[in-house]
């Protein structure tokens, strides 16, 4: 009786500590990746202003490619973690395969 209680307890601790890493990997992801991310998307906006050139251009947009496939990857990680506590909801967006396809070539294409 007593190993089965503590057995309980033990498997009882154990799913609050997961629980609570699952949380801080969470609150870690959303705040100290997507606020650079989205910092440098910003900055490679305003900075569009500025560069003249077409190779520089091309380059900006290779930048902005990739800032925004690992925007994709870190909200995909926040959408698992959301799945893993069914909190996921899920939000239909449109999207054209032809230009994700052409963003991703030109990210590959240096």
């Amino acid at each position: 009786m007593l190993l089965h209680r503590l057995t309980s307890f033990v498997q009882n601790e154990k799913l609050k500590l997961e629980n609570h890493f699952f949380e801080m990997i969470t609150a870690t992801v959303s705040h100290d990746m997507r606020t650079p991310i989205n910092a440098i998307t910003g900055l490679m906006l305003a900075l569009e202003t500025y560069i003249y050139d077409q190779r520089g251009k091309y380059l900006l947009e290779i930048m902005s490619n990739s800032a925004k496939s690992l925007l994709y990857l870190v909200n995909d990680l926040l959408d698992f973690f959301k799945m893993k506590h069914g909190k996921f909801e899920i939000c239909p967006s449109p999207s054209d395969i032809r230009i994700a396809m052409e963003e991703m070539r030109t990210m590959f294409d240096i």
